[in-house]
């Protein structure tokens, strides 16, 4: 019986081996690759984070 992926499954795997063969790189605010960066995968389905960004925005709207 053949091992059932999902297109998630896939996609993460296909995503991961990108970064690793160097055909993807991460890079900082300033176009410079950043090299000493680890990958994790997020188990669930929850988001985590917080967007640092948006709170950057929300600050700024403040002083305004």
């Amino acid at each position: 019986m053949a091992d059932t992926k999902t297109i998630k499954e896939i996609v993460e795997k296909s995503i991961i081996d990108l970064i690793q063969e160097g055909k993807i790189e991460i890079q900082d605010e300033d176009g410079f690759k950043i090299d000493d960066l680890s990958l994790g995968i997020n188990e669930s389905d929850e988001e985590d984070f917080e967007d640092e960004d948006e709170e950057d925005d929300s600050e700024d709207e403040e002083t305004n």
